[in-house]
């Protein structure tokens, strides 16, 4: 993986000219880049102002890439009596991977995914010609992009972009301000299909209801963002180090939490009639009806509608409403 660093004699440079305490950028620069140092692509990067230029380059990092996926099952059968079967299976799969996102030194981060899923089915004969099946299932998926950079520094810095600066595929200063981001959801299942022969006819009957419970981490510029660019005479490093955002630079930050619960109930019911025709000829005929639900966030105010938005009667508003 190539990273933008100054070489060695641009650290000199900047050494010279900004020991440490003695400009902000400068001393994060040093502690992000942990002694990155380019080695090859060299092209020089005014300051203005006077200053000497800082030679940059592109580094090389290296890293062990790792991904495992650890699948395993359990299933169970036994026959309660002749007229009920039950079967149960339980299966789980691991799936972390690391790093998931890679930066400078100590600012890689991870993927943690897991999945686990159950499911319980009891299989009931009533008569040689009516048999029912009941399922109850379960599963939950879980997905997680921590920011668990080891340098401390990853866990509360800006992300910071800086116009310039030799092509690289790491050119931002710290972890994406994106992380943490994560999803987990968990879904109830209840499903029952009845079966019923009567002469060339063999009819089914069932239902499919999904009870879906999630809380998510929305990816959200959470600790912000900060882009300088150049401008007149100025590159944008020089207008990082002086802390000017230059032509066009931007400060960026979504404010509140980025953790809402999403609810929702999918519901499923069918008919079928497998007609025997004749011996050549079967007919299918069925009916279904679905409804894959309203999403339903069940925080109380998900979204900002107006302070004074409220009923001057029931005093129901953004405060106590889900919108």
């Amino acid at each position: 993986m190539t990273a933008a660093a100054p070489s060695a004699a641009g650290w000199a440079t900047l050494n010279s000219l900004f020991p440490s305490g003695t400009n902000a950028r400068v001393d994060i620069y040093r502690q992000v880049l942990a002694g990155t140092t380019a080695t090859s692509q060299f092209s020089t990067v005014a300051l203005a102002s006077g200053r000497p230029g800082v030679e940059f380059g592109t580094a090389v990092i290296p890293y062990a890439n790792l991904a495992f996926d650890k699948q395993w099952m359990i299933k169970i059968d036994h026959k309660i009596r002749d007229a009920d079967l039950l079967s149960g299976r339980y299966s789980d799969d691991s799936d972390p991977s690391s790093p998931t996102s890679v930066s400078y030194p100590g600012m890689n981060t991870n993927f943690n995914g897991k999945t686990r899923n159950t499911v319980v089915s009891e299989t009931h004969i009533f008569s040689p010609t009516i048999t029912n099946e009941l399922r109850l299932g379960y599963n939950r998926i879980d997905v997680s992009f921590p920011n668990d950079a080891t340098n401390p520094l990853g866990q509360t810095l800006v992300a910071y972009s800086i116009a310039g600066l030799p092509a690289a595929n790491i050119t931002t200063v710290g972890v994406s301000s994106s992380f943490p981001q994560g999803r987990l959801a968990n879904n109830y299942v209840l499903q029952d299909t009845v079966s019923v022969v009567r002469g060339r006819h063999t009819f089914r009957a069932g239902f499919d209801i999904l009870d879906q419970r999630s809380r998510q981490f929305a990816p959200i510029n959470i600790r912000g963002s900060v882009t300088f660019n150049a401008s007149t005479g100025f590159t944008g490093l020089a207008n990082y180090i002086d802390d000017f955002g230059g032509s066009g630079g931007s400060v960026a930050k979504t404010y509140g939490s980025n953790r809402y619960y999403p609810t929702i109930v999918r519901q499923q019911y069918f008919l079928t009639d497998r007609w025997r025709f004749s011996n050549d000829l079967t007919v299918s005929l069925g009916i279904r009806y679905e409804n894959p639900g309203t999403a339903l966030n069940s925080l109380i105010y998900p979204a900002y509608t107006g302070l004074f938005n409220v009923n001057p009667t029931t005093l129901a508003g953004p405060w106590n409403q889900p919108n």
